[in-house]
């Protein structure tokens, strides 16, 4: 793991533990950019483990100086229950849904946000550390997908796989911005793409810019024989059919990650052939927007 040059903010370890410290798990976009700012200087993906540590050892300095860590006890008992255990809970949870990810795979940025803020809703009490540990494990497996359901002989429909429901990753945050890591560029400007795409468009494949509050990837291996695949794009991706706002519409949007990386594998081709970087960088972008757009005419704007 490389870390990155980018300097940090003086206050940003201090605000990263106040907020740890003080919320109860409210989402809160500049915790979420303080987070991937760490991450970014600590390496990008697969740097929870020194991210954890830094925090530990940041909290131990500031706390005797810190008003909002004059009482550290929460950060103390929250830092450990994220990295001592949701995270590794979450991990042997996952065992064979997820097996095929090393840690520089799966451990993205604005994931571990998401762990936070799972770990946050269960206080103020965190004594019983399996009940949290448990409950916080079933805020974050909050995803399925498209998911073809077999029905018995007697008209019952048959339930999921518990362990099928689990936390694709998000790349990019409304109000956060773009994950750092390997698809950062790509899906910010990709972002910048689907903002400025003609509204015509969007409103033919059931796209509006203005309800998408997270753009994440399915980090699950991809079978190509599983029945999901019949599905007209599916392999594209999909609105999220289970994060609904109260006006009807989609608010989460799921990209499969052999499409991203099909796409990165591509850039670095080109770019190794000589291409100007900024140019396979946009084409690539505008790929992927088309991509999401043809997914979403397909999903629709909502159920």
């Amino acid at each position: 793991m490389t870390a990155s040059n980018a300097v940090l903010p003086g206050t940003l370890i201090e605000e990263i533990l106040g907020y740890v410290n003080l919320s109860g798990g409210t989402h809160d976009p500049s915790f979420a950019r303080n987070i991937n700012q760490l991450c970014d200087h600590l390496g990008g993906l697969g740097c929870w483990k020194d991210v954890g540590e830094t925090l530990v050892a940041s909290l131990e300095i500031l706390s005797p100086t810190s008003p909002a860590l004059a009482d550290d006890r929460q950060a103390t008992a929250v830092l450990d229950l994220v990295f001592d255990g949701l995270i590794p809970r979450y991990r042997l949870h996952h065992q064979d849904l997820l097996h095929h990810l090393d840690d520089d795979e799966w451990e993205h940025p604005l994931l571990l946000v998401k762990m936070f803020e799972a770990v946050l809703e269960c206080g103020p009490d965190f004594d019983n550390v399996e009940t949290v540990v448990d409950t916080a494990l079933n805020t974050l497996n909050d995803f399925l997908g498209y998911r073809p359901v077999a029905v018995l002989e007697n008209d019952q429909f048959c339930e999921p796989y518990p362990h099928e429901r689990y936390r694709p990753a998000p790349l990019y945050i409304a109000g956060v911005g773009a994950a750092t890591g390997p698809y950062h560029d790509l899906v910010a400007r990709t972002i910048e793409i689907l903002d400025d795409t003609p509204g015509e468009l969007l409103t033919v494949a059931h796209f509006d810019p203005a309800h998408l509050d997270e753009l994440a990837v399915d980090l699950r291996a991809h079978d190509h024989l599983h029945p999901v695949n019949k599905r007209t794009t599916y392999m594209f991706g999909e609105w999220d059919p289970h994060r609904i706002d109260n006006k009807g519409f989609f608010r989460r949007f799921i990209l499969r990650q052999i499409i991203l990386d099909a796409l990165i594998d591509w850039t670095s081709m080109m770019v190794a052939d000589g291409a100007d970087a900024t140019e396979v960088l946009e084409d690539t972008a505008i790929v992927l927007a088309g991509t999401v757009l043809m997914a979403s005419a397909i999903s629709g704007a909502g159920p």
